[in-house]
């Protein structure tokens, strides 16, 4: 399976958001198309097609203008053992807690072999268009978007243009901080 995923990964960025398939004209399902606006793969630089890291850029919500790399490390054990995956970039949000872990269910308890890296993908982005503070991580930020969603927007664009948000110092987003938050 190692092979595999090197070769999805090898030409062309969505072809690690796609199942590996012997007929390399569908890799990518047309439906999907979109992602490849707001999905970069950012190939490892040892070569080593087992580590690798994508990087979204949301064009709409709460988070839309900022850039968040997700590094993902695929098991050897792959489709059998779920990916780790992890997000690089400080985020104040539900669903993603502040060493990075985001809440996708495929990638925890709900895992099977039939997925491959576009449904985490899928799943990745899901959470920027639609968090869910009912299913959260981050415990506060869930809280505070139930409760007092003014205060959760203004904390998550403090986040994105580095502050301090309840005690919590965020750098700056490395995305462009004249769209943070602009289409919510």
């Amino acid at each position: 399976m190692t092979h595999a995923i090197a070769t999805c990964l090898q030409g062309s960025p969505r072809y690690a958001l796609a199942p590996c398939s012997h007929n390399t004209d569908r890799f990518f399902h047309p439906s999907a198309a979109w992602i490849l606006a707001t999905v970069e793969l950012v190939a490892n630089k040892d070569d080593n097609y087992m580590k690798f890291s994508l990087i979204i850029r949301p064009t709409d919500g709460l988070w839309a203008g900022g850039l968040f790399e997700f590094k993902f490390e695929i098991p050897d054990d792959y489709p059998w053992g779920s990916p780790v995956c992890t997000c690089v970039d400080k985020i104040w949000h539900p669903n993603i807690d502040l060493q990075g872990k985001p809440c996708v269910n495929v990638l925890q308890k709900n895992w099977k072999p039939t997925f491959t890296i576009e449904t985490v993908v899928f799943g990745l982005l899901f959470l920027f268009s639609d968090p869910n503070p009912h299913d959260p991580l981050n415990i506060e930020a869930a809280e505070e978007m139930r409760t007092n969603p003014v205060l959760f927007k203004r904390n998550v664009l403090t986040a994105l243009r580095g502050g301090v948000v309840h005690g919590t110092e965020f750098p700056p987003n490395r995305g462009n901080p004249s769209l943070f938050g602009s289409k919510h």
